[in-house]
């Protein structure tokens, strides 16, 4: 990674039940490589019943305990400043904003400077993602655009560009 002078990775909580404990093992040699770590946890629609046979573990789908104890992992690990729900606006009926509300204030709680950062597709960023999320998010990873009108829509709605108040960037 370091030849490729990558800073940021994501790593994914999923392949395997090992994966919680690896990343403790994972995060000093990152740091010592000058790479931050954000944590990428799947959610419900990637997970059983409904898919496969693998959670994100050992937590599962208790995403508020995730964001507690990410947060806690940060405080020993400071290049572990993120965390990412996959497909998360596709998953809305369980990340409706009171509970997202629930799980970045359990997160803030241990390490206020730790950011929540679903990741969207470009089209779902619109005035009411915006105004649904605002004050429970700390910014979005964005996939996929169509082209760069998508991007600069995007950007426009999270950056204060619309009505309603973005404080957001695009990671």
């Amino acid at each position: 990674m370091k030849q490729l002078k990558v800073d940021t990775y994501f790593y994914l909580i999923w392949h395997s039940v090992h994966d919680w404990e690896d990343l403790k093992l994972f995060l000093p040699e990152a740091r010592k490589a000058g790479i931050d770590i954000w944590v990428y946890l799947v959610p419900p629609s990637e997970s059983p019943p409904l898919y496969g046979t693998r959670y994100s573990e050992p937590f599962r789908l208790d995403y508020a305990r995730w964001g507690e104890e990410i947060a806690k992992l940060s405080l020993e690990h400071p290049n572990l400043t993120a965390w990412v729900i996959d497909d998360f606006y596709s998953n809305r009926s369980v990340y409706t904003p009171e509970y997202v509300g629930i799980m970045t204030r359990r997160s803030r709680l241990w390490n206020p400077d730790l950011k929540f950062l679903p990741l969207m597709y470009y089209y779902q960023i619109d005035r009411e993602f915006v105004s649904l999320f605002k004050d429970v998010i700390d910014g979005v990873v964005s996939a996929y655009p169509d082209n760069s009108d998508a991007i600069r829509q995007a950007w426009r709605f999270l950056n204060d560009d619309f009505d309603e108040p973005a404080r957001y960037l695009i990671s």
